[in-house]
């Protein structure tokens, strides 16, 4: 069993999108954050931004809600992206951080993201004219 597989299993009630589905997630994704060269968000670019130090404690950040519909997004582009809802990875984010280098947890609503960045960052992020 591959780790997406695993991950899959895990995440309970989740939905792999179409390849459509994922392309308009993705390019909405990529238009909507700045990106580095090296492929992570610039967050000096995002003036609504902190650092994680707990994951648990993502659950308390004033804009994020446990039932947002989010999207697992991995640096893997071959990788189907998943939908999901926050609590459900949070639960169980050793599995969804291990299937590929670097994690993003986008939800498309509110125009947030969370960046597991592979040398162990966790950054949560969001465009200012978003916030509910």
């Amino acid at each position: 069993m591959t780790l997406l597989e695993e991950c899959i299993n895990v995440l309970e009630g989740c939905k792999l999108l179409t390849s459509e589905k994922s392309e308009s997630v993705t390019h909405d994704f990529e238009n909507t954050f700045p990106f580095t060269q090296y492929g992570r968000i610039a967050w000096d670019d995002l003036s609504i931004k902190r650092v994680v130090s707990n994951v648990q404690s993502i659950l308390l950040d004033e804009v994020i809600h446990p039932n947002d519909e989010v999207y697992i997004i991995w640096d893997e582009l071959s990788l189907p992206i998943v939908a999901t809802n926050i609590y459900n990875i949070i639960k169980y984010i050793d599995d969804v951080t291990a299937v590929s280098f670097d994690t993003w947890i986008y939800c498309q609503s509110k125009k947030y993201v969370i960046e597991f960045y592979h040398e162990g960052n966790v950054t949560i992020g969001q465009i200012k004219n978003s916030i509910i």
